[in-house]
């Protein structure tokens, strides 16, 4: 059996973190909600790769891993931004776009 699983970071260039996602519509630069640490927090990050694996394959046990929570934008993302958007996830898009090779397509 294959699972769908997406890559994100939580900062610029750094590590990627693998999440298992039930929606299969995902595609890199996507914006997510995902839970994070211990706690579960959830945070809003850029997806930046996706691939489908078996168990074998995976970078982790199944069993073990988290799952996307939600999609909250296409990646065409840096065009919902506004000013009225919360700066965490304004910040989380705007590293993505300035480290990434997508065009900044941000209004105003």
């Amino acid at each position: 059996m294959k699972h769908f699983l997406v890559y994100v970071q939580f900062d610029p260039n750094g590590r990627e973190y693998a999440y298992l996602a039930d929606d299969e519509s995902i595609l890199p630069g996507d914006q997510v909600i995902v839970p994070a640490g211990i706690e579960h927090e959830e945070k809003a990050v850029i997806v930046s790769r996706t691939c489908y694996v078996t168990e074998t394959e995976s970078p982790y046990p199944i069993k073990w891993m988290k799952k996307v929570i939600r999609k909250i934008s296409d990646h065409s993302a840096g065009d919902l931004i506004s000013k009225d958007a919360p700066e965490s996830i304004n910040t989380i898009i705007d590293e993505a776009f300035r480290h990434g090779d997508h065009a900044d397509r941000r209004t105003e």
